[in-house]
């Protein structure tokens, strides 16, 4: 899906290529285009089964495959695609966070609390115990509601795009 001018994944590709902690990207898809573009963008691809990629699907499910494809880390910064709405100092505020608060796990809220979708950082060792993203002792980060918009339905497209517009 293109999404102001360029493939929705490369948002987020782009973001965490740009955060001062995070050493690789890694792009989970079953979608052959998707993990063609995430290459071409210098992520690694990791294949998902197509068991983890319908709309009903767990994240968990997901995130366990992409971690046994991964080279052992310790912490893992999860960006989801369709939460775009996200500004570089974000990542490298909620890691800063993260790491500061020994905490487990962190996600990131709207400023009414609510779980927004963008940011999730989690202990490898605590999800690989729990098999859940905000496993363990969790923390929140908190972001304006404007960078709260996530892309659900065909109509959240236009709204991502003019709230992008404001980063």
């Amino acid at each position: 899906m293109e999404f102001r001018g360029k493939p929705l994944i490369v948002w987020s590709i782009e973001q965490a290529k740009a955060s001062q902690y995070i050493e690789d990207v890694y792009v989970s898809s079953d979608d052959d285009d998707i993990l063609r573009i995430s290459t071409e963008c210098g992520a690694i691809k990791i294949k998902r089964p197509s068991q983890y990629a319908v709309d009903s699907a767990l994240s968990e499910p997901a995130l366990a495959h992409a971690l046994d494809n991964m080279d052992n880390p310790d912490v893992v910064v999860f960006l989801q695609a369709t939460s775009p709405v996200r500004g570089d100092e974000d990542i490298d505020n909620a890691v800063t966070q993260f790491l500061m608060s020994g905490k487990d796990s962190l996600f990131s809220v709207s400023t009414a609390q609510e779980e927004n979708g963008s940011i999730y950082i989690f202990k490898v060792d605590t999800f690989k115990r729990d098999r859940n993203r905000k496993a363990g002792c969790t923390t929140v980060y908190t972001m304006p509601q404007w960078k709260s918009k996530e892309i659900d339905y065909p109509e959240d497209i236009g709204v991502c795009e003019h709230y992008m517009g404001l980063l």
